[in-house]
């Protein structure tokens, strides 16, 4: 069983309590019917991740809607029931498993591309899912028990495990019962019992509860200070993705002249010492037609919903109002969010031609204020930002200053390469493919930099003649993709990077739930409805 852990908290010497997970996550996959055919076909791998309570929380928040700290989370990739696969594995489960090919040639952080015939001969890697950890939260509760923390960490990896296996324990008693049971057996079997001593230490740093902590209530804010949520809505390819990138300052939100660019609510922080801005960019809004559309619009609504402002984009070249306009005003009239008209794209249009347009919008709803931009051009940027700063309530610094995005680098890798296939590829096939990242992992020097990132990424397809295309003749348009995408990440990240990119089918993952929940889109407020909105 192949194992990945990666430690992105400061607090805790995880590292002494991976043999332990370790024994308990094996133990749990040999119970699995999954164990069986896996003895020469191929090998289960887990990702566990050790994270901040910042971290946790804001994934938490993003992904269940319950902006708290939790101890464990995870995210399964294979729909299972009670360690049975609900469904016969497809050949789209696997990837080969490209560690066996050799570090020499990864260490050079070079794209070279791996031979068909090399790749066929390697073995097969089946991803299970993510496991996510938060070791402060583990230290509480070891505490509160009595036992080690190695123990709590130990239960906490176990308990998601058997999770991505299929077991769940809130379905009812008697399922609740099964998978208590298998855990007090698991650890019992793996020496790990309550009067275990602790090898996992405190370290001597401080955590700085990354760079999305939540603002302390005792912080010292200038008067008036103004703060709050500000959602960019509207139409597909109506320029809100580069309108935040315009207004943040930062290139995180990606852009396309395609549209439906956006799949996700990206929230990128602005704080100037007497403001602090939460912009939050949405999926474009549009009838919707598969679970992932419905995802997208929900997101685009719940962002409204939650915001003290919303922008609402509209390009006047269209010349009337559609029903995404209308819905979206008579939503914000009932949520009472005051709403500011932006008319994009207004550099390829005449005063003459916009007049008709505002006075059209301006007849039809009551604005907070109706401006023309071009985030081309810059034109009227600083004048919105100085209008949201005056509707924007007196409130708390809800980031940290030096906050500028929730998104994590896992998160802004996946974005970085879905912008470089929207590039190179046409017509259909970007809006039916998606990017998993299966590995993220970091290579330090002695002093502590960072010197690598290898990254290992899965481009998702609904068909195979749309793989062939992406990877192209030779393997092509593949390389310029992911050549593409290295270059943006290593600017972002700020060292050289190892990316490897390679392309899965499995059709109809826009419906299918397993899929669309294993790519960060989850029931609930940031998932999809049953019904389409408009």
């Amino acid at each position: 069983m192949h194992i990945q852990f990666l430690n992105q908290q400061n607090k805790f010497l995880v590292s002494e309590a991976e043999a332990a997970i370790t024994a308990c996550l094996e133990q749990a996959f040999s119970r699995s019917a999954l164990a069986r055919a896996s003895e020469s076909s191929f090998t289960p791998q887990v990702n566990v991740s050790f994270v901040s309570e910042a971290v946790m929380r804001a994934t938490n928040r993003d992904t269940r809607d319950i902006p708290k700290v939790t101890d464990v989370l995870s995210f399964p990739m294979l729909e299972m029931l009670n360690g049975e696969p609900v469904n016969p594995l497809q050949e789209a489960d696997f990837h080969p498993d490209f560690d066996a090919y050799g570090e020499n040639e990864k260490e050079s952080g070079e794209d070279e591309e791996v031979s068909q015939d090399s790749e066929d001969t390697l073995p097969l890697i089946l991803e299970l899912g993510d496991i996510m950890i938060c070791p402060a939260r583990a230290a509480e509760q070891a505490e509160n028990y009595g036992h080690s923390l190695l123990r709590e960490l130990s239960f906490l990896a176990l308990h998601g495990c058997l999770h991505l296996l299929g077991y769940d324990h809130e379905q009812g008693d008697t399922e609740e019962a099964v998978m208590f049971a298998l855990q007090e057996e698991i650890l019992t079997e793996c020496g790990i019992t309550r009067d275990l001593n602790d090898v996992v230490g405190a370290t001597l740093l401080e955590d700085d509860e990354n760079m999305i902590s939540m603002a302390t209530a005792e912080q010292n804010l200038p008067e008036n200070f103004r703060s709050g949520f500000v959602a960019i809505v509207g139409r597909p390819n109506s320029g809100k993705s580069t309108l935040l990138n315009r207004l943040s300052g930062d290139e995180l939100a990606i852009t396309s002249p395609k549209a439906q660019t956006t799949r996700h609510n990206i929230r990128t922080v602005l704080d100037d010492g007497h403001s602090q801005i939460i912009f939050v960019d949405t999926p474009g809004i549009h009838r919707s037609h598969t679970k992932l559309d419905r995802y997208m619009t929900d997101s685009a609504w719940f962002a409204l919903q939650d915001a003290d402002l919303g922008l609402l984009l509209v390009d006047p070249a269209k010349g009337f109002i559609s029903a995404v306009e209308r819905v979206c005003c008579q939503k914000a009239e009932e949520l009472g969010v005051p709403l500011i008209l932006l008319l994009t794209k207004t550099d390829s249009m005449t005063k003459e031609e916009l007049l008709p347009v505002i006075q059209r919008f301006s007849n039809f709803y009551a604005f907070a204020d109706i401006i023309p931009v071009s985030a081309l051009r810059d034109d009227n940027i600083d004048l919105v930002m100085a209008r949201i700063r005056e509707i924007l309530p007196v409130g708390p610094r809800y980031y940290s200053p030096e906050a500028y995005t929730d998104q994590t680098e896992r998160a802004l890798a996946a974005e970085y390469i879905r912008e470089q296939l929207l590039r190179f590829t046409h017509q259909e096939i970007p809006h039916y493919a998606a990017v998993e990242i299966e590995a993220f992992k970091e290579v330090f020097a002695e002093d502590g930099e960072r010197t690598l990132v290898r990254i290992m990424a899965s481009i998702i397809t609904e068909k195979g003649s749309h793989k062939g295309i992406i990877i192209g003749k030779d393997g092509q348009s593949l390389k310029r993709i992911g050549q593409a995408a290295r270059i943006k990440l290593e600017t972002l990240l700020d060292c050289k990077v190892y990316l490897e990119i390679h392309v899965k089918v499995r059709k109809d993952w826009q419906n299918q739930e397993a899929i669309l929940n294993s790519l960060g889109y989850v029931k609930g407020k940031a998932g999809p409805s049953s019904d389409d909105i408009l």
